[in-house]
């Protein structure tokens, strides 16, 4: 796109902006030189990323981004054998500290294209590490940088105390002696000297070195230090030489890893340069645009983004219904701003950048942006306004297509209101047949008329408050606007009799025309207001709807929070009864061992158990309000509700509807309204007073093994467990279950479910001639 279109659609101050917010030099001279797209694909692709990037800031906050700069020309050096500067070096490592600050900052973040470019960032914590431990500074090493250093350094240390404590004593005598014009030390040329008076300058032997600007004061090098100073000269030379034996060590290891850290430095200023995109939509509160197919532009509440908070939104459309918009209205209405905001929005989305306006907002893929607004009278040219109006509006003709957009202001203007009208409806007359998107703004009545009359072309106008005198800068399309030129000049105190002498030279078709206009326009702010009340009531309806919803999942959530106390303390009472019935089992078959008083005791036993077990949790459960099912027979299959078992009716009910129900080897005393039937209830034979629970016939029809193939995984481990107890009832001591091969699945179900069974003393696998690792043998306790 031209340069001189971004400049006049003020794209270069968006750029500004946006560049404020890069945190590098390199991310903002990035910043400056994007430029819109014209690849639908580099466009998409460069909207992903400032949306990552946007949804990472909303997660985790700013990212690490202080420590990035131009390494590119320090590792070429490295690279061909150079010595890197320390400033060099801590550059590096501060590119590897921002690469691994990076990669912890998405730590815990989704997918997404900036979260790959960090995570594939390259680290080098050991380089980053050797380097910052060994430089202090741009111009300091460490001590510690290497034991050579550190003891030259110590050395140095050394005898510097030993020639200051030799100067103190020169420094003490000649003083008292009077030979000094100051009594301190000081250097000259890396040496230590005294200040000596010009006069006594025989009086104190030694090397001059200098002299003040008034000869006065001469500088000398004591005799007696001058031996320690060549040393201390020595021990310099020999840091410097140690010094710069690290910096060419370091910088070998840099060149190691070239390739890796020039990436590092693309993608760190990538990184940079997209946050700062993702940064400045946030500060205008920008919505990420969608691209339309058929070159189709639909704005809703657009702000231009260098006008501030009061900006007024506009809502503007075109390429669907008409591909030619043409915008009236009164000077200072807004009309210009319009034309910008469109150029200035579009410009921007095809950058990459979000765009400030409601989402979800389409925009098109422009190939160029063609603007013709502002003032272009050349005094250097001597052109009026309509020449360079009328040169650009050519060169623009010559290269737009329907891939392009075009802004046009005041269309036709500077010259003869009617040959102008003539020729602005001919240009757009032109650009719609070649269906190219046009925008364009003008005084003349005459284009108004052009725009109802002719298919494609569609009028708009800017709102005018003429009691305030003033712009709402509101974009109205489908209505022509008002010149409103009486209505104002009235308002601003034009006699009476002007305005009606004004009106007569006013050809009566255009009065009448303006007054259609002012009609219409009475009855879409009638009918606005309208639509205001219609919202409003809406809006109040939608609020009302979003507390009901908000109580009715309260209430949800409360229900679900009760059935989950509920199903928690159910399994918490199944678990204690089957616990229960263990040890009433394994109490059963410990007195069939024994003669029939330790039978009746253990019965006896049981039987409390049982009481107190349904004293514990049957009662609580019965709903009062409920009925129960009616005509219920001993015998009968039934459930019982509060405890989500089944069992057989085997007395009752009677007069208050008091039930017996036997459950496995216990007996509940229960109420009809805490039954119901079960789906397929069948009669049963039920014994009559027993005297103990072990059936006489059960050990008969008990089989020693149970096969399970084919059985379902959890329909399986529920059989497992009835039959273990029809197995300790009926006193077996081995049993085998036959659960198959397969998969091993079942099998090892099977098997976790022993290892935590009271009844299992051990289980192994069956013999391999009877079945192997297909059954296993169970020996119960």
């Amino acid at each position: 796109m031209q340069e001189s279109v971004l400049k006049t659609l003020e794209y270069d101050k968006i750029l500004q902006r946006v560049a404020e917010h890069a945190a590098s030099s390199l991310g903002k001279e990035r910043v400056l030189a994007l430029r819109p797209s014209a690849d639908r694909n580099v466009i998409l692709q460069a909207q992903e990323e400032t949306a990552d990037a946007l949804r990472l800031l909303l997660a985790f906050g700013n990212p690490p981004l202080f420590g990035i700069y131009p390494i590119r020309a320090a590792l070429k050096r490295a690279s061909l054998g150079g010595v890197l500067t320390m400033r060099d070096l801590l550059r590096i490592a501060d590119s590897l500290r921002v690469a691994q600050a990076l990669h912890a900052y998405v730590s815990e973040a989704e997918d997404g294209v900036i979260v790959r470019q960090l995570r594939a960032l390259f680290l080098q914590e050991g380089l980053e590490q050797e380097i910052t431990n060994a430089i202090l500074t741009e111009e300091t090493m460490a001590d510690t940088a290497s034991r050579t250093l550190y003891g030259v350094r110590q050395k140095l240390r050394a005898k510097n105390d030993q020639i200051k404590i030799k100067l103190n004593e020169i420094l003490a005598h000649a003083g008292q002696a009077g030979y000094l014009n100051e009594n301190l030390i000081t250097m000259r040329d890396g040496r230590y000297v005294l200040p000596v008076k010009a006069a006594h300058r025989n009086q104190v032997k030694g090397v001059v070195h200098d002299s003040s600007g008034s000869g006065q004061t001469v500088f000398v090098e004591p005799l007696a230090i001058v031996e320690l100073n060549n040393e201390i000269r020595t021990l310099e030379g020999e840091e410097q030489e140690e010094i710069q034996r690290i910096l060419a060590e370091l910088s070998m290891e840099v060149a190691g890893f070239e390739q890796e850290l020039r990436g590092n430095e693309e993608a760190l200023v990538f990184v940079d340069f997209t946050f700062a995109k993702a940064q400045y939509a946030l500060e205008i509160h920008a919505s990420r645009p969608e691209f339309s197919l058929d070159r189709s532009v639909k704005l809703d509440e657009a702000r231009h983004p260098l006008l501030g908070k009061n900006v007024v939104p506009i809502a503007i459309r075109l390429g669907k219904e008409f591909n030619t918009l043409i915008i009236t209205g009164p000077n200072t209405g807004g009309k210009t701003v319009t034309l910008k905001t469109l150029g200035l929005l579009q410009s921007m989305a095809q950058a990459g950048l979000q765009i400030p306006a409601r989402s979800p907002s389409t925009v098109a893929v422009f190939s160029s942006i063609y603007a013709d607004i502002g003032d272009k009278q050349s005094i250097e040219q001597s052109l009026s306004t309509f020449s360079a109006s009328m040169t650009n509006i050519v060169h623009i003709l010559k290269d737009a297509d329907p891939d392009s957009l075009l802004l046009f202001d005041e269309l036709g203007s500077g010259t003869d209101p009617t040959e102008g009208a003539a020729m602005a409806m001919a240009i757009l007359k032109r650009l719609r047949d070649e269906d190219i998107r046009t925008v364009a703004t003008t005084h003349y009545a005459e284009l108004k008329l052009f725009a109802i009359q002719e298919e494609g072309v569609q009028n708009a106008s800017v709102e005018f408050d003429v009691e305030t005198l003033s712009p709402t800068y509101r974009l109205i399309i489908g209505l022509p606007g008002r010149s409103n030129a009486f209505e104002i000049s009235k308002r601003l105190g034009l006699p009476e009799d002007i305005l009606e002498e004004a009106q007569h030279y006013v050809d009566h078709g255009t009065i009448r025309f303006e007054n259609v206009l002012a009609d219409i326009e009475k009855s879409r702010i009638a009918s606005e207001e309208e639509r205001a009340q219609i919202r409003r009531e809406r809006e109040a309806y939608q609020v009302k709807l979003s507390e009901m919803q908000k109580e009715l999942e309260a209430a949800k959530r409360a229900y679900e929070k009760r059935m989950e106390a509920s199903r928690a303390e159910a399994a918490s009472i199944i678990q204690e009864a089957k616990e229960t019935a263990q040890e009433m089992l394994r109490q059963a078959k410990d007195a069939l061992k024994g003669e029939r008083p330790a039978l009746d005791r253990s019965y006896n036993k049981i039987h409390e158990s049982a009481k107190a077990f349904e004293k514990k949790h049957q009662k609580a459960k019965v709903d009062p309000a409920r009925k129960g099912p009616a005509d219920l027979t001993v015998g009968e299959s039934v459930k019982v509700l509060s405890l989500n078992q089944s069992g057989v009716l085997v007395e009752g009910p009677d007069k208050n509807g008091d039930v017996k129900v036997q459950m496995g080897i216990l007996k509940i005393n229960s109420n009809v309204k805490d039954l119901a039937r079960v789906a397929d209830p069948k009669q049963i034979e039920v014994p009559s007073a027993p005297k103990s629970f072990v059936s006489v016939h059960k050990a008969a029809e008990q089989m020693p093994y149970l096969d399970l193939r084919g059985k379902r995984y959890e329909e399986a481990l529920d059989i497992v467990d009835k039959y273990l107890d029809d197995c300790v009832l009926a006193g077996y001591n081995k049993v085998r279950v036959i659960h198959g091969k397969g998969t091993g699945a079942l099998r090892k179900g099977i098997q976790e479910k022993l290892k935590k069974d009271r009844r299992v003393a051990s289980f192994d696998f069956a013999d391999v001639r009877e079945g192997g690792t297909g059954a296993t043998d169970i020996i119960l306790k």
